[in-house]
């Protein structure tokens, strides 16, 4: 699919983000932008909604709980679950039990054929390097940092992430991190 009149440059040449085989971590759902209104934020329903879907329908955790399935809905098998997300939901997320996947970034690139669009925040101009930085990169993968234990991270492109977040050509697209059933099944204890 062409993006300009030059056939030479595609769309998907305007994005840097991991190979297609390895861009969904495998066995995870993926879960779609779920979002609770402004008026009922705080109250706990995105938690909810979560430890709910761990609780009933995860086959792993009633299977290793003992516990009945109450419902005639297919269960989900597999690890947990996947949210690719904007980089100002990051720290959400977290809050309900996602962590990142280390490596697993996109960029937007910007190329002489494809100018990136300027970034406005409370009326200032914000360089790329700038807004990277504002949501933790490169700085989420210094020595200090440890990844959260998964077999689905991306390690081997943290160094190509890192140049990305420094590059002032690149823009954070995306963020993709994990849920996992197992390590969030004390959300469904007592239910």
């Amino acid at each position: 699919m062409s993006d300009t009149d030059d056939p030479a440059h595609k769309w998907f040449d305007r994005f840097a983000f991991p190979d297609v085989q390895r861009f969904k971590p495998d066995r995870y759902h993926h879960i779609a932008n779920f979002v609770v209104g402004p008026d009922h934020r705080g109250g706990g329903i995105a938690g909810q909604f979560l430890r709910d879907i761990v609780r009933y329908y995860s086959r792993d955790v009633l299977d290793g709980r003992g516990f009945p399935i109450v419902h005639s809905q297919f269960l989900l098998c597999g690890k947990g679950l996947w949210q690719i997300g904007d980089p100002p939901w990051l720290e959400r997320m977290r809050k309900l039990g996602f962590y990142r996947r280390w490596g697993a970034e996109s960029f937007f690139v910007e190329h002489d054929w494809a100018l990136l669009p300027a970034v406005t925040m409370q009326g200032n101009l914000i360089d790329n390097v700038t807004y990277n930085r504002m949501y933790g990169m490169p700085m989420c993968y210094g020595e200090d940092q440890v990844p959260h234990p998964s077999d689905e991270h991306l390690l081997e492109r943290v160094p190509e992430v890192i140049r990305l977040a420094e590059d002032p050509r690149a823009k954070l697209q995306y963020f993709q991190a994990m849920f996992d059933f197992l390590s969030n099944t004390q959300a469904g204890e007592g239910s």
